[in-house]
């Protein structure tokens, strides 16, 4: 997805989600998938799941949170754990953007969401809807 397309759809919308477009049945903006990336612009979060196929860096949380850090400067997490069977446990990492310097107009959300696609999912084509 271009940057361009994410900031469009982010100046009409407070909460949104996204996922690989092969996931999608209906028309764009309608994603019925699995939620990849949430996004709400009035709280500053940015959510994204470990709980995928897609995701590149399993077992790696602390090297994407240093990725996150050194790219924006994000250094407030929440991490909720899936627990399932096995040794293995899937996460949700939420990003709390209230305290970072030059993120307080959300103008650099749709940046941050475009690194999350580009570096942490094997995704070729996304898909969004509104959430509501």
């Amino acid at each position: 997805m271009k940057l361009e397309e994410i900031k469009q759809i982010l100046e009409s919308n407070n909460k949104m989600f996204f996922g690989p477009k092969k996931y999608s049945k209906t028309e764009k903006g309608k994603y019925p998938g699995l939620p990849y990336i949430i996004v709400n612009v009035k709280e500053k979060t940015i959510t994204f799941t470990t709980d995928t196929m897609d995701y590149t860096m399993p077992k790696k949380l602390e090297e994407a949170m240093e990725k996150l850090f050194s790219k924006f400067g994000v250094n407030d997490y929440k991490v909720q754990f899936h627990i399932h069977k096995g040794d293995f446990h899937d996460k949700d990492v939420i990003l709390k953007l209230h305290d970072i310097e030059g993120v307080q107009d959300s103008a650099e959300i749709p940046e941050m969401i475009k690194f999350i696609q580009d570096n942490f999912y094997k995704v070729d084509k996304w898909d969004f809807a509104v959430a509501r």
